[in-house]
Order: structure tokens, then sequence, then C-alpha cells
């Protein structure tokens, strides 16, 4: 093999190592895109999954409030009753002041069971936010995983293109070079 070939065979394979190189780069890029994808749809599948839970606690704090609610509203009829029934016992008719009285203490027994409805609904009203927050973050994830799915494809187009450009560029030059080094060996020998 004279010196000639010897180099265009050089050039050859700097240009293969060249692409396979770039080849292994692109290959790491679209893994790490992958693994950054998996990860996300994994996220998301997480935040749906609390979204639900979110859910299911709201429906349950609600139905607690208006159970409490209703077992308020018992306690205070029942303490109404007790109250009238010992205004009665003891003489005072169901007039005036007494009369009075009752309605007062049953606003404020209702009030108190307004109180415990309305915390409840707060309470279900922040739990909604909450899962609502959590489907956002489903949703960027899920965005996330498309963004990185597309980055990996990019990535191995790019890596095929490049590769590809650096084989047609390295046998070019190679063979440019191979010619050149051919034509001064052909004139050496005519001249020498």
């Amino acid at each position: 093999m004279s010196g000639v070939e010897i180099g265009l065979a050089a050039g050859i394979l700097s240009a293969v190592s060249g692409a396979a190189g770039t080849l292994m780069q692109a290959q790491a890029a679209a893994s790490q895109a992958e693994a950054q994808r998996t990860s996300d749809l994994y996220n998301a599948s997480v935040a749906d999954r609390n979204k639900a839970i979110t859910l299911q606690n709201k429906k349950t704090v609600l139905l607690n409030s208006q159970l409490d609610v209703e077992d308020q509203r018992r306690k205070n009829k029942r303490q109404l009753a007790s109250i009238a029934a010992a205004f009665g016992n003891s003489g005072v008719e169901m007039v005036g002041t007494p009369l009075d009285a009752l309605a007062f203490s049953a606003a404020e027994m209702e009030v108190d069971a307004q109180r415990i409805d309305y915390q409840g609904q707060s309470d279900a009203r922040e739990l909604e936010l909450q899962a609502r927050g959590l489907g956002d973050q489903a949703a960027m994830h899920r965005v996330s995983a498309e963004s990185a799915r597309q980055r990996g494809r990019s990535a191995l187009r790019s890596g095929y293109l490049s590769a590809g450009m650096s084989l047609i560029g390295g046998g070019a030059s190679a063979y440019a070079d191979y010619s050149a080094a051919s034509a001064y060996a052909d004139y050496s020998a005519a001249t020498g």
C-alpha cells in the first residue's frame, strides 16, 4: 500500500470515526430526552392521582360538614325544647320577654350551625383550589414530556444529518487529498 493510499484510508477512517462520534452524541441526547419524558409523564400521573384524592377529600369535607350542621341543629332543637320546658315548669308564660329570650337563643344557635356550614364550605373551596393546582401541574408535566420527546427526535435527526455531512465532507476531503497526492506522484514519476 502506497503512502497515498494510506493517506486516503486515514482520511476515510477519520470521517467514519467522526460520524460515529456524532451519532453517539445524538443517541445520548435522545436517551436523556427520553428519560426526561418518562420522568415528566410519571410526575403528571402523580399529580393526577393527587388531584383525584384531593377532590375525594373535598367531597368528604362537604359531607362531614353537612352532617355536623344537621347534628348541631338537632342539638339546638333539644336545647330550645329544654329551655321552653324549664319556662313551662316554672310557671312562666311564653309571651313577652321569655319568648324573646327563647327567640334570641334560637337565633344564636342557628348562627353556630351556619358557622359550621361556612367552615365546611371554606375547607371545600380550599381543596378545590388545590385540585385545580394539581391539575395544572399535571398538564405542565405532560407539556414538558412532549417537549422532551421533540428534543429527542430533533437530536437524532440533527445527529444523522451531521454524521452524513461528516462522511460526505471527510470523503470529499480524503478524495481531494488522494487526487492531489496521486497527481503529484504521477508528476514526480514523469519528471523524475
